[in-house]
C-alpha cells in the first residue's frame, strides 16, 4: 500500500481575486414573543401562581397542624415522654454547666488582676490557648500573664476616674433654682393658666 504525498506548495491566489467579506452584523435582541397577545413572562408568572395556589390548598392550616401535634403528643408512650423530658433536662444542665465554667473563668481573670475593660478579650485568648495546647484555663492564664501582664492588668490603666464620673445638673454655680412656671399642661397638650 503506497500513499502518495503531495508536497507541492499551494498556489497563492492573487490579491485581486479575493474579495473582502464584511463582518457579520449582530441581530438586535428582541423581547419575549407575544402569544395570543400576552407576554411569555406574564404567562409563566400566571402559571407559577396557579401551581402555587394549588399546592397551598393541599397544605394543612395552622389549626390542623396544631391538632396534629396534639394528637402526636397523646400517642407517645410514657417512656417516650420521659425520654423527651430527660433530653430537655440534659440540655438545661449543659447550659448551666457552661455558664458556671464562664463564671469560674471570669473569677480567675479577676483574681489575676485583669482589667474589666479587657476581660472578654483575655478570656477568649486564654480559652483558645488552652484548647490549642490542651491545658487547663488557669495554666493557660498564667502563661498569658507571663507575657502580657503589663498590658491587661489594672495597674497599667491610668486611673483618672473618667469612667465613673457622675452627671449633675448645673445651675450656673449660683445655687439658685430655675424659676417654676405658673403654667400647667392639660392632657391635650395645650397649656392652660393656673
Amino acid at each position: 500500500m503506497s500513499v502518495e504525498i503531495n508536497n507541492a506548495p499551494p498556489t497563492p491566489t492573487p490579491a485581486s481575486t479575493l474579495t473582502p467579506t464584511p463582518p457579520p452584523t449582530p441581530t438586535p435582541l428582541t423581547p419575549a414573543p407575544d402569544i395570543e397577545g400576552e407576554n411569555v413572562n406574564a404567562i409563566a408568572e400566571k402559571l407559577a401562581n396557579e401551581m402555587f395556589a394549588e399546592k397551598l390548598k393541599t397544605l394543612p392550616t395552622e389549626q390542623e397542624y396544631k391538632q396534629f401535634r396534639d394528637w402526636q403528643e397523646t400517642q407517645k408512650t410514657e417512656a417516650q415522654k420521659h425520654a423527651d423530658a430527660l433530653q430537655e433536662l440534659k440540655l438545661q444542665a449543659e447550659l448551666a454547666k457552661s455558664e458556671v465554667i464562664k463564671l469560674q473563668q471570669r473569677e480567675s481573670l479577676r483574681k489575676a488582676g485583669i482589667s474589666d475593660k479587657y476581660n472578654s478579650y483575655v478570656q477568649f485568648e486564654v480559652q483558645n490557648t488552652a484548647k490549642q495546647k490542651n491545658l487547663t484555663f488557669d495554666t493557660a492564664l498564667s502563661l498569658f500573664m507571663e507575657t502580657n501582664k503589663d498590658v491587661y492588668t489594672n495597674t497599667s490603666i491610668n486611673n483618672d476616674n473618667s469612667t465613673t464620673r457622675e452627671m449633675s445638673v448645673s445651675t450656673g454655680g449660683s445655687g439658685i433654682e430655675p424659676p417654676k412656671s405658673k403654667m400647667m399642661f392639660n392632657f391635650s397638650g395645650m397649656p392652660k393658666k393656673d
